[in-house]
């Protein structure tokens, strides 16, 4: 049975999640691949990539890559540049099968040594092209060649061969399989006259081969890849379909995706098996990538990937890895794909295909999840996506296009405020604007509030909004803080403050936050100021050269945690407010931070900070003053987010929004990465 993109996958894999479509990078020339065609690869016991091309070797270490190609007149270079096979030896030698002999690549001396088919030396390999290498529980060496199993003992350097059937009326292109050995001790390799196995005790071959009259023997005679599965299960991918041997009934099942072919039709070409560590087999093809459910004979197929956001068209795939640290390495015509499988910590919404719902463009300016569970984006430039994720739609409105005849009036929203009456202040460059949710229509402020006067709002920057304890809607703005006072129906201006002989003018406010005592925390570009509502006083805090003093002068964000502490998001790093000792203490890059730039803060329940930054986001443990950093490989949507783009919601959902769209997750579920 197959299954078009994705109902078979495990809940570990990051394609059972929201995505339909596997997100890749793609390593070409352009990233320093000596050639596209990638033939094989390899991981090596040090965690090194080793790819094979139809034109040199490669290694690669997670930054960069090295070429190695033949050179004229070096007898310390590799012997041909076609790369057919790659196997690593007890002592982490490197050994290439090529079209020219066996190399052993010697990491100390960065040398090859070369062994080479010499028609008049019978001890020689029996053939220049190496289709396939092996090295066995004794730590031996098996090589296939066209027509032999050769034998090589790697501390004697003797080689000993074995030769098998061979049609030569049959021709093929394939490269034959790879060689294995299975639990029992017996070798398996697969050529393009069957599958066969071999004893080492009688030295004696077994031959399995398609008999189209009988349905339990093997689909096809081209044999391209073999797979002992964790349980011991031998499974075989030919050129039509994917077999799996009972060696207690010496029979085969034969797994087709699309049904078994009538002989008029090509099968589908397998090329290489690979199983996970949830025992799902991944298998390539000359079309595009099949994953395998044994439990239930399901396929999944992926004919494309995202690459760079864009949608790209699979060809062949020739040779898998899958390396520690889950992820999965795809080499085939167009080049090396790099896949990570591990489940992602954090949701993405951007505008790539991949995103499972959409937005309208990147960079989000502001975010809001209303109760039924909607999550608002607000979108520079260009107005606001409302995602509803439980039936998949997106509604997009703004000055240019509506929705159900509800037209935005200003296209740049900065901030929303959800008031007490479950209505949403939405804050803009024109004034503030409000979504009346029972009516389902959007209104300026002073319709909302009737007899109110909002003028002062207009042409004013909005970053923030804020309720205290009394309902009055505290207002941050480029020209200082208003106050929508609900028992006068009036708007008054906080832009300049005079505490005794100190008068201070309040410019850019960027945050605002209410304590639990009612006292309004406001965030600045000159400062941090502390209004005391019920006292009605101001206290002012400038930065700082003193070692406890504010560290720096512009506060990006503000955040009350459950104890009613103190927390500043500025450009040189998280900043804690002691009350009691009317201090400030400082925790920057050399404390663990990835970026000192801290954009907004975010409570989980568990009383963790979360921190975007200018370099991913950071988990901060109060208790224990650790921090736990994440970055692109999590999921995130860029390394740099946007000021006052997040939101937390009532059920513990946590919302950053950057330059490349926005990021969700749970703290309390996020995955853990056990090789980590």
């Amino acid at each position: 049975m197959l299954v078009f993109w994705l109902t078979a996958f495990s809940d570990k894999s990051v394609f059972a999640q929201k995505y339909d479509v596997p997100e890749a990078m793609i390593f070409n020339t352009e990233e320093g691949l000596s050639h596209a065609r990638v033939t094989t690869n390899f991981i090596d016991s040090y965690g090194f990539l080793w790819v094979g091309t139809s034109d040199g070797l490669n290694k690669y270490d997670g930054y960069t890559f090295v070429n190695y190609r033949h050179q004229p007149f070096n007898n310390n270079s590799i012997s041909n540049n076609y790369i057919r096979c790659i196997e690593e030896d007890n002592n982490h030698n490197i050994w290439i099968g090529t079209n020219d002999g066996l190399n052993c690549f010697i990491r100390d001396s960065l040398k090859f040594i070369h062994f080479r088919y010499d028609q008049d030396d019978s001890l020689s390999l029996h053939s220049a092209l190496i289709h396939s290498i092996y090295f066995d529980g004794h730590k031996n060496l098996w090589i296939k060649t066209e027509k032999h199993l050769e034998y090589l003992n790697i501390k004697t350097g003797k080689l000993k061969s074995y030769e098998h059937y061979f049609n030569p009326n049959v021709t093929s292109l394939i490269n034959y399989s790879n060689i294995l050995e299975d639990v029992n001790g017996i070798i398996w390799f697969g050529t393009k006259d069957g599958l066969f196995s071999f004893n080492r005790k009688n030295e004696e071959f077994t031959h399995y081969f398609h008999d189209p009259l009988y349905p339990f023997s093997l689909s096809n005679n081209e044999i391209r890849s073999l797979k002992e599965d964790a349980n011991g299960v031998l499974w075989i991918a030919t050129s039509d379909g994917l077999n799996k041997l009972d060696k207690i009934h010496n029979v085969f099942r034969r797994f087709y995706p699309y049904g078994k072919p009538s002989p008029f039709e090509e099968g589908i070409i397998f090329n290489d098996i690979l199983e996970d560590e949830n025992g799902m087999l991944w298998l390539s093809s000359n079309s595009g990538l099949y994953l395998f459910n044994k439990r239930n004979s399901e396929f999944t197929y992926f004919n494309k990937l995202i690459v760079n956001k864009n949608e790209l068209k699979l060809a062949e795939i020739s040779k898998m890895s899958l390396d520690a640290s889950d992820i999965l390495w795809l080499g085939g015509t167009q080049g090396l794909f790099k896949i990570d499988l591990k489940p992602r910590k954090f949701n993405l919404y951007n505008s790539s295909e991949s995103s499972s719902l959409k937005i309208s463009s990147e960079s989000v300016t502001a975010l809001y999840k209303d109760k039924a569970d909607n999550i608002w984006v607000a979108l520079q430039n260009n107005g606001i996506d409302i995602l509803d994720l439980k039936n998949n739609v997106k509604k997009h409105l703004s000055e240019q296009s509506s929705f159900k005849g509800m037209i935005l009036p200003d296209n740049n929203i900065n901030t929303f405020y959800e008031d007490n009456k479950g209505n949403v202040w939405l804050g803009s460059p024109r004034g503030i604007y409000v979504y009346q949710t029972k009516l389902k229509n959007i209104v300026p402020l002073s319709y909302y509030i009737p007899g109110l006067n909002d003028n002062e709002l207009k042409g004013r920057l909005i970053y923030d909004m804020t309720g205290d304890r009394r309902g009055d809607v505290w207002i941050a703005t480029d020209n200082g803080v208003y106050r929508y006072n609900t028992r006068l129906n009036a708007l008054s201006s906080y832009n300049k403050i005079y505490n005794e002989s100190i008068s201070l003018k309040i410019n850019t406010v960027y945050s605002l936050e209410v304590d639990k005592d009612n006292h309004i925390w406001i965030g600045t570009d000159n400062g941090l100021v502390q209004y005391d509502i019920p006292g009605n006083i101001f206290y002012v805090y400038e930065a700082s050269t003193s070692g406890n003093g504010l560290p720096d002068r512009i506060i990006n964000s503000i955040h009350i945690d459950k104890e009613n502490n103190i927390w500043l998001g500025t450009p040189t790093g998280l900043v804690f407010y002691n009350k009691q000792q009317k201090n400030f203490i400082n925790y920057t890059e050399n404390d663990g931070l990835p970026n000192n730039f801290v954009f907004d803060i975010l409570e989980d329940e568990k009383g963790n900070l979360w921190l975007s930054t200018n370099k991913g986001i950071a988990k901060f443990n109060p208790k224990d003053k650790s921090f736990t950093n994440f970055g692109l490989a999590d999921g995130l949507q860029n390394l740099e987010f946007n000021i006052g783009a997040s939101f937390a919601s009532d059920d513990d959902e946590l919302f950053f929004g950057g330059i490349s769209g926005f990021n969700s997750f749970y703290p309390s579920k996020m995955p853990v990465n056990p090789h980590v």
